[in-house]
């Protein structure tokens, strides 16, 4: 292989890694963030939750996942209301198909709106509504709804190979932002919090428009425990 062709390949390849995992996990943290800026009854659930199964000495690990079914939720519900990748990755049918009545010919260029398989009425009722409880029966999640991971990660041959990475990373990431800090809309000029919504761009990674927020340390014990775990964060960067 030619040097220039070896360098063009590493080009890419980096920027597949980039576009594919770091971008789409921080475009998909942005939208939790104001998420939980707009919607605070579903941000206290999920710090009631956490105080109840973690409590008050430690931040949330994996082992605690399975046992927050909330947090859970709310996590799938932020990926199924602000989708990472609208549009899907085309595909290719390599022979003649039907589904549900639509004949594909063989050779054609399939692409997936996932999108609108986030705002499907028949899965979703009130899909534009955020809630967190729709992923939820009898206090757990319910295996009934359609999980959101189901098609924002992609389908067949190439579906995102670190889909489950990504998935769990958004979990502890999610679960550690919201034992330790709280998050809410900016003050206007009379003290009052402003109105926030959901603006995206139009890029294949979607990510929220810039937004301001406050996000303070719950208490000065958490505090303690953040920096704990990140012992190189400056002091003025945890308010609280």
């Amino acid at each position: 292989m030619e040097d220039n062709a070896g360098e063009a390949m590493s080009r890419n390849v980096t920027a597949t890694i980039y576009a594919a995992g770091a971008d789409t996990t921080n475009a998909s943290v942005h939208a939790f963030v104001l998420a939980m800026a707009m919607f605070p009854e579903a941000q206290r659930k999920a710090q009631a939750e956490l105080d109840a199964v973690v409590g008050p000495d430690r931040l949330p690990d994996f082992s605690d996942m399975n046992v927050l079914p909330y947090v859970m939720a709310l996590v799938k519900e932020v990926l199924r209301w602000h989708v990472v990748a609208p549009i899907g990755v085309p595909h290719r049918s390599v022979a003649d198909d039907e589904l549900n009545g639509f004949h594909i010919p063989g050779g054609s260029i399939v692409i997936p709106n996932q999108w609108a398989m986030s705002r499907d009425p028949t899965q979703y009722p009130d899909p534009e509504t955020f809630n967190p409880d729709r992923f939820l029966k009898n206090g757990q999640l319910n295996p009934d709804v359609r999980d959101p991971a189901s098609y924002v990660f992609g389908f067949g041959r190439r579906i995102c190979p670190g889909r489950h990475f990504a998935e769990i990373s958004m979990m502890i990431t999610c679960a550690s932002i919201l034992h330790a800090f709280a998050i809410s809309p900016p003050l206007d000029e009379q003290g009052k919090p402003k109105t926030l919504t959901l603006n995206i761009n139009n890029l294949a990674v979607s990510h929220p428009k810039p937004f301001e927020c406050r996000i303070v340390s719950r208490n000065a014990h958490m505090e303690e425990l953040v920096r704990a775990a990140l012992p190189d964060i400056p002091p003025a960067s945890v308010p609280h």
